[in-house]
């Protein structure tokens, strides 16, 4: 959980915040922010999975005690909207990412290794008949294009766990960036294999 961005406020924050804009504790009863976010920190501080859940219910809270205050503090209700809300659906969002793509990322990595064998068997072939300046263009370039992309768009979600996704991600989608562009050789077929053999 280190490299996730943890901006949702604390029980501490909170208190600032409520007190800074002049609203009573206990100002909806049915709620204590307070509490709700001690129980999202201690999930947070477990697994991500937990602090999802935990987010949801958080968000609910917030919801219900937005509703209770929004007549009476309707600039704390926009804080609260603006900023805590925020910050909660951000991480739910994030969280739901990753959770996808743990799924996703392995598939679409094996897809394109395996459009990558096709590629490389179609290059061979033509390198032993192509004519002197002639440019290598194969219906097996759009596939492997679109594979590398979604890999490594798959990959760089799954950063916000470890950095080292970012890297392979970036890698992926650059090299599929160059493939959308039509171009291929030698050289660029050397780097697509050395970063599908790459493992985080």
């Amino acid at each position: 959980m280190a490299g996730l961005n943890m901006q949702v406020w604390d029980r501490k924050r909170w208190q600032t915040e409520r007190d800074k804009a002049g609203v009573s504790k206990g100002a909806c009863s049915k709620i204590s922010v307070g509490s709700e976010l001690d129980k999202f920190h201690k999930a947070y501080a477990k697994d991500y999975v937990t602090a999802a859940k935990q987010a949801k219910v958080l968000k609910g809270k917030l919801d219900t005690y937005c509703a209770s205050v929004k007549k009476k503090h309707p600039k704390f209700e926009k804080l609260i909207k603006d900023r805590l809300m925020f910050y909660t659906t951000n991480y739910i969002s994030a969280i739901e990412g990753i959770s996808a793509s743990m799924t996703t990322y392995p598939d679409e990595l094996k897809e394109a290794r395996t459009q990558w064998a096709r590629m490389a068997s179609a290059y061979s072939e033509w390198k032993g008949s192509a004519r002197e300046g002639e440019a290598f263009k194969h219906p097996a370039l759009k596939p492997l294009c679109e594979s590398m992309l979604q890999s490594g768009n798959a990959a760089k979600n799954l950063a916000l766990l470890n950095p080292k996704y970012k890297a392979h991600g970036d890698a992926l989608a650059k090299l599929g960036s160059v493939l959308d562009g039509g171009a291929f050789n030698e050289k660029i077929g050397d780097k697509i294999d050395q970063v599908l053999k790459m493992s985080v």
